[in-house]
């Protein structure tokens, strides 16, 4: 039939065999533009190769396997935190390795998973294992964004993608400092430790049964069931929030006496 004129190893075989050569198009004959270039192959970027390896068939299964018996193992042994994480960012990729999501929704959930694993670490307890999961499920949700299938090609470049995840991880080591010094701030410095301590009365509202209190070198507010004066010294007897209840110093000292 003559269908086909050449049959070569690679590119630049065919190349060489097209200069020169007559070629009738649309009944007019047209002669190949002679070429004397490079050919220079363009390979597959980071976010590709790492797509594929992701979307494998084989890692997919033994990722979707891997996955279940995590979360197997975080239901029965319950706070163990790393496998529950594991386990739920894998099983998403599992189900877009598999096609059984699409690769934006897979994208979105596991953009979704990492903000609340970012969330969820100021609030437990776990050494950072929480986060450092929302760090790569916001990562992986990046990569999967877009699908180049139905984007016409388009999808997020390294360039982009990893600045915002650095962004992110920054974010979150701050926060999570500041969230560490005030629990900390909060626990050297309690209303429960003053219980039993002596306070200072250094303001006062109408009616002299609240004002304001000077305790361990910090102003507290106060309320007070009888009447007190100003530069008094009042016993701090419990709290209720940040509002101390205190009772006069007098008190103490009468309770002293009766006692010996």
């Amino acid at each position: 039939m003559n269908a086909i004129d050449f049959v070569g190893p690679g590119k630049s075989e065919f190349l060489k065999f097209a200069e020169g050569r007559v070629v009738k198009l649309s009944g007019d004959k047209k002669t190949a533009v002679v070429w004397d270039g490079v050919v220079k192959p363009f390979g597959h970027d980071t976010r590709y190769k790492v797509v594929s390896f992701l979307t494998d068939p084989e890692f997919a299964y033994l990722l979707l396997m891997g996955s279940l018996a995590l979360l197997y193992f975080e239901f029965t042994h319950p706070g163990s935190i790393f496998p529950g994480i594991a386990g739920g960012v894998g099983l998403v990729v599992a189900m877009v390795a598999l096609h059984k999501l699409d690769v934006e929704w897979g994208g979105l959930m596991l953009i979704f998973l990492g903000i609340g694993l970012l969330i969820a670490e100021l609030f437990i307890p776990a050494f950072g294992l929480v986060g450092a999961g929302g760090i790569v499920s916001f990562l992986l949700g990046s990569l999967f964004l877009f699908d180049p299938v139905k984007s016409g090609g388009y999808r997020l470049p390294l360039g982009v993608i990893l600045p915002v995840v650095v962004v992110f991880a920054l974010v979150f080591v701050v926060v999570s400092i500041l969230v560490l010094r005030t629990a900390r701030v909060r626990k050297r410095g309690g209303a429960e430790e003053l219980l039993g301590q002596r306070a200072l009365v250094v303001r006062l509202d109408e009616g002299s049964v609240t004002g304001m209190a000077e305790a361990q070198g910090e102003l507290w507010k106060f309320h007070a069931r009888t009447p007190v004066s100003l530069n008094e010294h009042v016993i701090v007897r419990g709290y209720e929030g940040l509002v101390l209840a205190v009772e006069k110093e007098i008190k103490r000292e009468r309770e002293r006496k009766e006692e010996t």
